[in-house]
């Protein structure tokens, strides 16, 4: 199956509001699929102004689950 056609089993959009519009502050997402013997599970963060991190889980038959993170930062004052 193709990444790009399995569905998010999670997605959070936290918003601020404000006096003449709200600003979306984050958005997360997951989602999981099978690709061959292989469960990935994805997690994407977004943060207004500032950063976003993709941490990508994939567990192969009986062995240990290889973890990979990617985190870009824009904007370091807010760390």
């Amino acid at each position: 199956m193709k990444p790009d056609a399995v569905k998010f089993g999670r997605i959070d959009v936290l918003v601020k509001p404000g006096q003449t519009s709200d600003k979306v502050r984050s958005i997360y997402l997951e989602r999981s699929y099978v690709r061959q013997d292989t469960t990935v599970n994805e997690r994407l963060y977004w943060k207004a102004n500032s950063s976003f991190s993709i941490t990508t889980e994939k567990k192969y038959k009986e062995k240990e689950p290889i973890i990979e993170q990617l985190i870009v930062i824009w904007n370091p004052s807010n760390y």
